[in-house]
C-alpha cells in the first residue's frame, strides 16, 4: 500500500512540473508515505522513488 501511495504522489508531481506549476500543495492521509519522503536517505526507505519525489521537491 504504501509504495502505491508514493507512486500516486510522484505520478501527481510529475504532472505538475510537467505542466510548469511551480507551487503546489502536496496532500495525503499516508503517514507512512510522508515519514518515507522525510526521512529519505536512511537504511529503512532506500527506493528510488522517494529519491524522485525528493528531487521533484527541491527542484526549482
Amino acid at each position: 500500500m504504501l509504495m502505491a501511495e508514493l507512486w500516486d504522489i510522484l505520478d501527481g508531481l510529475q504532472l505538475v512540473w510537467n505542466l510548469s506549476l511551480k507551487k503546489v500543495i502536496l496532500e495525503t492521509d499516508n503517514i507512512e508515505a510522508i515519514q518515507a519522503i522525510q526521512e529519505v536517505g536512511k537504511e529503512q526507505h532506500d527506493s528510488s522513488v522517494i529519491y524522485s519525489i525528493k528531487e521533484l521537491i527541491q527542484h526549482d
